[in-house]
């Protein structure tokens, strides 16, 4: 409102001066002495000072609710912006962030060979882990899918069986089921992106019907075994022959 308090005392003022002038013009004399015309003065400006007690008040009202109207907007934005910062730092800690490394687990039943090692390191789980691979960068053919499960915080998962692995794709969602990520690793390097849920859907319905990680870990240490193939030396060709008896490519 842009009536100042100052513009109502005013009005008054002149109003009660007004008042007053009327009456000392019509009725000019002396001060009277009499009880009764002090009577008759007040029942003619009773009216006027009803009228800015009216004023007065109706301006009060109007301010206070203003006040209040600004301070309920005031505490709303405020609410807002907690709440905002409250979800963003719970969407923070419901993100998992994997990584890809090429190195040696302590308990890994390949002791003397690099292998993929997928990392969680941050505080919420990764769920449903999808992987997958292919051979040439500027080739469109990736392996199928495989199922690598989930990653508590902190937590580390070997991919025996993924060898001459030029692009490596992850996908995986949060605890909630709501967001979806996927990162591409190219020259031991990659960026987490947001995935979408239908493209991470078609992916996971596609891994359901291949062996998961822990199969195919198992199957590549019996398949180097039975042909005594050493892990370190393992061909192109060799490990295109894995891929092919499980259906990956």
């Amino acid at each position: 409102m842009n009536i100042r308090l100052s513009h109502i005392l005013t009005i008054c003022t002149i109003l009660f001066l007004a008042a007053i002038g009327v009456y000392i013009y019509q009725f000019h004399g002396g001060l009277s002495g009499l009880q009764g015309d002090f009577g008759t003065f007040g029942d003619y400006l009773n009216p006027v000072l009803t009228f800015i007690s009216i004023l007065l008040i109706g301006f009060i009202t109007i301010r206070a609710n203003e006040i209040t109207e600004s301070f309920n907007r005031l505490e709303h934005d405020l609410s807002s912006r907690a709440n905002n910062v409250t979800l963003s730092y719970t969407q923070i800690q419901l993100q998992p962030q994997l990584f890809l490394i090429n190195s040696i687990l302590p308990l890994s039943k390949i002791q003397d060979d690099e292998s993929w090692i997928i990392k969680n390191a941050y505080e919420a789980p990764a769920i449903n882990i999808l992987v997958r691979m292919k051979f040439d960068r500027s080739s469109q053919a990736f392996t199928k899918w495989v199922n690598c499960f989930s990653l508590e915080r902190d937590s580390s998962l070997e991919l025996l069986w993924l060898r001459h692995s030029n692009v490596i794709e992850l996908i995986w969602t949060d605890i909630l089921g709501t967001s979806f990520f996927k990162i591409e690793y190219k020259d031991l390097t990659g960026i987490i992106e947001i995935y979408s849920s239908a493209g991470y859907e078609e992916a996971k319905r596609e891994a359901i019907k291949q062996k998961n990680n822990s199969f195919l870990n198992r199957d590549f240490i019996e398949f180097t075994k039975k042909n005594n193939i050493d892990t370190s030396k393992l061909t192109r060709g060799q490990f295109d022959n894995f891929l092919n008896i499980w259906s990956l490519k």
